[in-house]
């Protein structure tokens, strides 16, 4: 499964600058080596629309969800790599904004389906 990059609570964009947000956040996903991506294509990024406006922009949220690998020393170093250059990258973007990003892993063991291999 890809990985998944949910952006939470973003202010109101154009859609140029949506699709700016997006070049940004596939390219500091790519720069951490270690997971092996290589394009927008490996990759699924969603900005879910929010249902209250009040206060977005000041708090943005970044959810990731990876595939559950072996917790090697390696593979931790990778997911914390990936939680920094998201969150900086997402703070310059937005530098009066609180910025938080977390990684969940998920275990394809414990039960999911794609219509892709």
């Amino acid at each position: 499964m890809k990985p998944v990059i949910k952006v939470w609570c973003l202010p109101k964009m154009s859609e140029d600058q949506l699709r700016q947000l997006h070049a940004e956040i596939v390219a500091a996903a790519i720069s951490v080596e270690m997971l092996g991506l290589k394009d927008e294509n490996d990759m699924v990024c969603l900005f879910p629309s929010d249902k209250m406006s009040y206060g977005l922009g000041e708090e943005i949220i970044i959810e990731v969800r990876l595939v559950r690998r072996p917790q090697t020393s390696r593979a931790m170093m990778r997911q914390q790599q990936l939680a920094n250059i998201l969150g900086e990258t997402m703070s310059k973007m937005f530098p009066e904004a609180y910025v938080e990003c977390s990684i969940h892993l998920f275990n394809d063991d414990d039960g999911s389906w794609s219509s892709q291999p």
